[in-house]
């Protein structure tokens, strides 16, 4: 047997077992997650809900001047206003 035939050899049963060893843990997280309730494996439960953010009048543009501000043609679908990093802002579709 040529030495090329033997790390041939050697290289193809380490990856083989790499790669077993890859599918078994798949193979066994697949299992974990169907025993599981889909509530806990999706893990909604553990995301916690955004304070309120507190909208001061004197804070708010009104929305016509942020309308004004983002597109000057005064097309508009939609407008709201919502929380971004813990301040009011207008969303301009």
């Amino acid at each position: 047997m040529t030495s090329f035939l033997r790390w041939t050899i050697r290289i193809h049963k380490w990856i083989a077992l790499i790669v077993g060893i890859q599918i078994i843990l798949w193979v066994a997280g697949g299992v974990v997650m169907t025993v599981l309730s889909i509530e806990s494996v999706r893990g909604e439960h553990n995301i916690a809900q955004p304070a309120p953010v507190a909208i001061l009048p004197a804070e708010l543009i009104s929305p016509e001047r942020a309308v004004e501000a983002i597109n000057p043609d005064g097309i508009v679908t939609e407008i709201h206003l919502q929380a971004w990093q813990g301040r009011p802002v207008f969303n301009v579709l």
